[in-house]
């Protein structure tokens, strides 16, 4: 676990926060928003289905482009 997170920090998706005697890690903002973006589009998907654009999501799924 500790080499794992050891990567992620030099990757710059975590950082340590030292507290103490403790040693927190906490996501970076660029993770942040990396997860804001992802969960937006998850988002936008649901309402896509939800509203019946099956089609939308099949060409989603084939990688066709889709217009906006």
């Amino acid at each position: 676990m500790h080499r794992k997170i050891g990567s992620l920090v030099k990757s710059g998706y975590l950082r340590r926060e030292p507290r103490g005697k403790s040693v927190y890690i906490s996501p970076t903002e660029n993770t942040n928003i990396e997860l804001d973006k992802s969960f937006e589009s998850m988002v936008e998907t649901l309402r896509r289905l939800y509203n019946g654009d099956l089609d939308f999501e099949m060409k989603a799924f084939c990688g066709i482009d889709h217009p906006t």
